[in-house]
């Protein structure tokens, strides 16, 4: 695994890894049951079409995402995430950060 902070260079590109939470994998919001059913097939078309800048989710209590979209820092991202989440939903925890699921450290 790389340390959070860094890069993970791959032959055919370069991602920034999270230094907020852990990294578990790599996250699909079409298959994420912490995702209302009905929000999902919102989230990821709006995750595909922002490419540029980090991204972030975040899922409340009742399953209803916010998002952090095209931020210039990983901090922004979540910051935004969950801002917006929290105006949907309570108890709002990330779930995603860039192309990663993520958890507790």
């Amino acid at each position: 695994m790389v340390a959070p902070g860094n890069f993970w260079r791959h032959e055919s590109f370069v991602v920034p890894i999270p230094a907020t939470l852990k990294v578990t994998g790599f996250f699909r919001a079409a298959g994420n049951t912490t995702i209302s059913a009905d929000a999902r097939e919102d989230v990821a078309p709006r995750l595909a079409d922002a490419q540029s800048g980090w991204n972030a989710v975040a899922v409340g209590t009742t399953g209803r995402p916010g998002l952090g979209l095209k931020a210039a820092t990983e901090q922004a991202a979540v910051s935004a995430a969950l801002a917006d989440c929290s105006r949907r939903d309570s108890n709002c925890q990330l779930i995603a950060i860039g192309p990663f699921s993520v958890g507790p450290n």
